[in-house]
């Protein structure tokens, strides 16, 4: 009936994004055209990440356009009719996602043939999408933090200064907070982690870079730098060199 309200169980939580029609639309266009094929084949996690902040900054952009179009007093949907419309637009961006997933795999192995590397993992549309929501909710949760803390300290602020003065410096002291969080704490985290976790993969040994028998070769025995003592990268380019033969 109209004006009643939605059911308990039927309710947005707190947690998820707002069914906002620009911003819904322009994070599936912005998601799906995350997933078309480049020149260089992508793995799992490199392209969640990438879906992921392709949809967040969908969704912002159309969030900054829905907030504009009120501003600007343009007409609007009635309630009811706005809701039906959601429902539609909300259906059809997770058809339009969830048949982008499927095919990208497909393009995925295209480019992977073209370049003699094995396909992609039959479970990869999954891992893609629950990483790139993953992402997105961690980025959604952070801005709404960044608001909060915005509007807190705005607030305070007014007891001192004038209203859009007050709101001014909260923006400026917030962003400079998180951003030293973010650059001295979440940036050098990333870069030690990512560094520690190529080093132990630089360490690891592989059969198809076997040690080199010829003198003459760096790792061979009786050279004056170790086998052990080269990355894998390293070890991959003298095992892949060329002989003498060959030249």
């Amino acid at each position: 009936m109209p004006g009643m309200k939605l059911l308990p169980c039927l309710r947005r939580p707190r947690w998820a994004p707002k069914p906002v029609l620009p911003a819904m639309a322009l994070g599936a266009l912005f998601f799906i055209a995350s997933l078309t094929p480049s020149l260089v084949p992508r793995d799992t996690a490199v392209q969640a990440v990438l879906s992921g902040l392709s949809l967040t900054a969908g969704y912002a952009i159309g969030l900054v356009l829905s907030a504009l179009w009120r501003r600007l007093e343009l007409p609007r949907l009635p309630g009811s009719v706005l809701r039906r419309v959601q429902v539609a637009v909300g259906g059809l961006c997770a058809l339009a996602v969830a048949v982008a997933l499927w095919r990208a795999s497909d393009w995925q192995n295209g480019l992977r043939v073209l370049m003699d590397m094995p396909p992609v993992e039959t479970v990869r549309p999954f891992s893609i999408a629950a990483g790139a929501l993953g992402l997105f909710l961690l980025l959604l949760w952070f801005a709404r933090l960044v608001r909060l803390a915005t509007a807190g300290l705005s607030r305070r602020l007014s007891r001192v200064l004038p209203g859009p003065q007050a709101a001014l410096v909260a923006v400026v002291i917030t962003a400079v907070l998180f951003w030293n969080i973010g650059n001295g704490v979440l940036v050098r985290g990333a870069l030690t982690l990512a560094d520690r976790t190529y080093a132990a993969l630089d360490g690891v040994f592989e059969e198809a870079s076997p040690r080199p028998t010829d003198v003459r070769k760096t790792g061979a025995p009786g050279s004056l730098l170790a086998w052990e003592d080269l990355g894998r990268q390293g070890r991959a380019m003298v095992a892949a060199g060329p002989t003498r033969g060959r030249l």
